[in-house]
């Protein structure tokens, strides 16, 4: 017998054993406790009939137990961020990227495969932090690193060829940005004409983008058929596309974004400084992205370069790229040619599979006295590269040749090919 049971008896009891009330008064009491029975009946038979009711389970399989993350997940849709602050006022963001290849390069005289990082983007680990100060200012600090084995820089089919690897910094900085007033940098980090010449929305960046296309071999030596001492330059040296003044400890102005252009300009430590013009468009699905910049080399060059690329809704694409620099005399008061160089990039973007872009591309350069007076560089090369948005994945097969033609020389040309994965996180 429950207990709200025994208390209606008790109540019954009561009722009976008092005084007699008002006739009126004793049948209200009656009705109240009639009323009261009926409720706790059907309160109880539906206790009852949900304690025996079992799930539908007709092969008696074992039924699954909610877990840990489930009730997480049910609790919160909150993400779970596993990079935090010791202080919660600043948000920390982990990213980077792995970007590897199966490299097959040939010299004319020896060949050989290695597994390389490729520099045309190498895998890198970066940590951001970011702060808001009020409406208008905010705050970045930034450090990221670079863990290299065996990059495209380093490694050469001579015996004596460089093969290492190591951990390259090429951030560490704070920035301040006023959305009315611009951006400054302060630390290691690009300089405002790094990237200059490389602009490329063709989709088939990850191999070579824009002009950087001696990234692929770059640490391989040209050699010269018949006479193979003294070694010539190197790949990246005979096809230079002038790629600004790279990353430094400097202090960089970048201003607010004045309709599709920004200025920017920055001073390194090494008493070398630049200036450039960027712009970012998008016209009725015609996708334009670009700079130019001028650069100054301590007592080495003055340099002026930059490039354009053209992405439009059918998905055809056309990128360019040049650069003239201005060698200063050197201590024996001799004087270089100027170097100069130009180059262009076609491509085509489209949906073959439902997973990602298909996305090709040829490319044709030409250059003159990067290394040497009267040095003529010829490079071409292909790309085809596949995206994968699910994983954020790249795999590329790629192939760059590189012709160098030097007076008093006979250097055999340079083929390299890849097989290449660039995944970002």
């Amino acid at each position: 017998m429950t207990v709200k049971r025994r208390l209606l008896i008790l109540l019954s009891s009561i009722l009976i054993t008092q005084p007699l009330y008002a006739k009126s008064e004793v049948e209200e009491l009656k009705d109240m406790v009639k009323s009261l029975t009926k409720r706790i009946a059907v309160l109880e038979n539906k206790s009852s009939s949900h304690s025996l009711k079992k799930p539908h389970n007709p092969h008696n399989a074992e039924l699954p137990v909610p877990t840990t993350k489930s009730v997480e997940k049910d609790a919160s849709s909150e993400p779970i961020h596993l990079v935090k602050s010791r202080d919660e006022k600043l948000k920390v963001t982990l990213q980077g990227m792995i970007h590897r290849g199966a490299l097959y390069v040939d010299n004319s005289k020896k060949s050989k495969l290695f597994s390389v990082d490729n520099d045309n983007d190498p895998s890198r680990v970066t940590v951001l932090a970011d702060g808001k100060f009020n409406e208008d200012i905010s705050v970045q600090a930034a450090t990221e690193v670079a863990p290299i084995d065996n990059s495209t820089a380093d490694i050469d089919i001579r015996p004596n060829g460089i093969s290492r690897n190591y951990v390259h910094v090429r951030r560490a900085e704070v920035s301040v940005t006023s959305k009315t007033a611009g951006t400054i940098f302060l630390g290691r980090g690009d300089t405002t004409t790094y990237n200059i010449p490389e602009y490329d929305i063709s989709g088939t960046d990850a191999p070579a983008s824009g002009a950087g296309v001696a990234y692929l071999a770059e640490g391989i030596t040209f050699i010269d058929r018949l006479n193979p001492t003294p070694i010539g330059p190197t790949v990246i040296k005979a096809w230079d596309d002038m790629d600004g003044l790279g990353q430094a400890s400097r202090i960089r102005y970048d201003t607010p974004q004045f309709g599709i252009f920004t200025l920017g300009t920055s001073y390194s430590n090494t008493n070398s400084g630049d200036v450039a013009l960027k712009w970012d468009a998008d016209t009725d699905g015609t996708k334009i992205q670009g700079g130019v910049g001028f650069g100054k080399k301590s007592e080495n060059w003055r340099q002026i370069s930059g490039s354009n690329s053209i992405l439009f809704p059918c998905g055809l694409s056309i990128t360019g790229a040049g650069g003239f620099r201005n060698h200063f005399k050197n201590t024996t008061g001799t004087s270089r040619s100027s170097a100069k160089y130009i180059f262009g990039k076609l491509g085509y973007k489209y949906k073959l599979f439902s997973f990602g872009y298909t996305a090709i591309a040829a490319n044709l350069g030409f250059a003159r006295n990067m290394t040497a007076n009267s040095q003529k560089t010829t490079t071409y090369g292909y790309a085809l590269v596949q995206h994968i948005d699910s994983i954020a994945t790249e795999v590329y097969v790629t192939g760059q040749w590189y012709d160098l033609d030097q007076t008093g020389t006979n250097f055999g040309k340079i083929t390299a090919t890849m097989l290449g994965v660039r995944i970002k996180f």
